[in-house]
C-alpha cells in the first residue's frame, strides 16, 4: 500500500485506529472515538481542517500520539480485580499504553512545534546577581 499524500477526517481516524492495532479492539475504540483527536492533530498542524495539512509525516506522527492519548484515557478505567478464583491485572494495559505513548511522543518531537528546543545567546544588562570575578584565584581553586 502506498503512503497517502494527504488525509481527511475519516481517513485519519481510520489510520489512528489502525495504528493502535489490537489495542483498539481490546479497548473497544472505533473511528468515532477519534473525532476530537483528529481535531487535536489539525490544531497541532496549525490548520482548521486536517485535509489542509501538507506534511504527511507530521500528520502521521502527531496522529499516533493523539490516538495513544485516546487509548490512555480509555484504559484509565481499567483496574485490577479478583473474581471466581482468578486474579485479573488489567492495569498492565495502562502501563503498556503509557510506554507506547512515550515512544510516540519522542518520535513526534521532530514535528511538534511545542516540543522545539531553541538555542540562543542571552545578554543581560544590569544583572542583579553578578558573579564576582576573583583575579587572585588559582586554576586549582575552581
Amino acid at each position: 500500500m502506498a503512503l497517502p499524500t494527504s488525509y481527511n477526517e475519516a481517513t485519519l481516524a481510520l489510520y489512528m485506529v489502525t495504528v493502535l492495532g489490537g489495542l483498539a479492539e481490546t479497548l473497544g475504540l472505533t473511528t468515532d472515538d477519534m473525532t476530537e483527536a483528529v481535531n487535536d492533530v489539525a490544531a497541532a498542524c496549525s490548520v482548521t481542517d486536517v485535509a489542509n495539512a501538507t506534511d504527511v509525516k507530521q500528520v502521521r506522527a502527531l496522529a499516533k500520539v493523539a490516538a495513544l492519548r485516546v487509548a490512555q484515557t480509555m484504559a484509565a478505567g481499567w483496574y485490577d480485580f479478583s473474581a471466581d478464583n482468578g486474579d485479573y491485572k488489567r492495569s498492565q494495559v495502562q502501563k503498556q499504553v503509557g510506554d507506547m505513548l512515550k515512544a510516540a511522543e519522542q518520535e513526534a518531537l521532530l514535528y511538534a512545534p511545542e516540543y522545539a528546543i531553541q538555542v540562543g545567546t542571552l545578554t543581560y544588562t544590569g544583572d542583579p546577581y553578578p558573579f564576582p570575578v576573583d583575579d587572585t584565584a588559582d586554576d586549582d581553586d575552581v
